[in-house]
């Protein structure tokens, strides 16, 4: 349901869906609405555009905010005779904002509260509104939050609960910024080029499907779901005991607990640096190279780790690892490059350790340097080896 015009009765008729949620009143916990009037206008010149209402007269007049002597004045909505207008009925206020209005003397009576903002000094600055968003970014919360896309919706104070109304404000006001915090699930949305700073990863979890995230960057979140693009997350958690898949790009200080799923971009770079497993015990999360031939570099990883899917001839991955336990699928990793450094243990699928040095194992040529409790005695005491 939208809004439309009867012209059998001139009744211009307001959904209550079509106005946007601010608060409840703290008195009579009744809600409290608004209704933008540029909103409002170009609705209704969409409406009377239609082929049902070309032949109609115009049901209002609509000035835009005007400079005068270096001050912008507020628009001006007119609602003309002989229309009136109705809001759907209900226990409710609408406030009208954004402007100066007659709609409030063009109101068919019922239970609906109008409470217009009309002033004679008021001014609009769309620069006084983009600076509401604090930090330059659009506020999200789905548990305090609230649809829709009119400001004040998405600052600070009055923060949306929803990623496909955050996409629309920010596109709105020209922010590439979010601060989130609650569950969000977007779903087939671009992302691209955002930056998406949670407060924690326990309070900012975002379950995404299909998110296009090209050049965009995460800041303490959890992230699950199906990605689509090269990005970077810092400080992140790839969510316990769930797969991630399409990624591509860069981590930094994030935590694996469950399964990651390479993008399989070709020949694209994956890094890991200074990451850790997030899983306690003998549990390894897994990082699936999903048969890519591109290049996959773990720096400085702390933890258990499982490889598999490192199957393509043209693959090269480093392991530089810190305290970490590797396990390599014999199974699905039979092709390409590993190079392997640092201080730590990795095996097969069964425990058995992997060569050291310079070899061929299982398809796969190995470059193993590392250090671990299994080999420290014999590295002491073989003098051949360089220092």
């Amino acid at each position: 349901m939208a809004i439309s015009i009867n012209y059998s009765t001139n009744i211009i008729n307001v959904p209550k869906a079509d106005t946007q949620f601010v608060s409840l009143d703290p008195i009579t916990s009744l809600e409290v609405r608004q209704l933008d009037i540029t909103t409002f206008g170009k609705a209704l010149g969409n409406v009377q555009d239609e082929e049902g209402g070309a032949w109609a007269s115009t049901a209002y007049a609509y000035t835009a905010p005007i400079n005068v002597g270096g001050v912008q004045l507020a628009p001006v909505l007119v609602i003309l005779d002989p229309y009136r207008v109705t809001f759907e009925d209900g226990q409710y206020a609408v406030n009208l904002v954004g402007g100066n209005t007659n709609i409030q003397d063009y109101v068919t009576v019922n239970q609906v509260s109008i409470r217009p903002g009309n002033s004679a000094g008021l001014t609009f600055s769309d620069a006084i509104n983009e600076q509401s968003f604090q930090d330059a970014a659009v506020w999200v919360n789905s548990a305090t939050g609230n649809p829709g896309t009119g400001f004040p919706r998405g600052t600070t104070t009055d923060p949306v609960d929803n990623p496909t109304d955050a996409l629309a404000i920010a596109a709105a006001v020209n922010i590439l910024r979010f601060r989130v915090q609650g569950v969000f699930t977007p779903s087939n949305l671009d992302a691209s080029g955002s930056e998406i700073v949670g407060n924690s990863p326990a309070s900012a979890v975002i379950t995404a499907t299909n998110l296009t995230v090209q050049d965009a960057f995460f800041e303490m979140c959890t992230i699950n779901g199906s990605l689509i693009g090269a990005a970077t997350y810092a400080d992140c958690m790839f969510a316990s005991g769930s797969t991630i898949t399409g990624f591509d790009g860069l981590a930094r200080d994030c935590g694996f607990g469950g399964t990651i799923v390479a993008a399989n971009p070709g020949s694209g770079v994956i890094v890991f640096k200074d990451c850790i497993s997030a899983i306690a015990g003998s549990t390894k999360p897994i990082f699936d190279c999903n048969g890519d031939g591109g290049g996959f570099n773990f720096r400085r990883y702390t933890g258990g780790l499982k490889i598999i899917n490192f199957n393509n001839a043209a693959a090269r991955m480093t392991l530089d690892l810190i305290g970490g336990d590797v396990e390599i699928d014999s199974v699905s990793c039979t092709a390409g490059e590993i190079v392997i450094r640092g201080i730590g243990l990795i095996t097969d699928q069964n425990g058995t350790p992997l060569p050291r040095g310079s070899t061929t194992w299982n398809g796969i040529t190995i470059k193993n340097s590392l250090m671990s409790n299994r080999y420290a005695a014999d590295e002491l005491l073989d003098t051949s080896l360089p220092r």
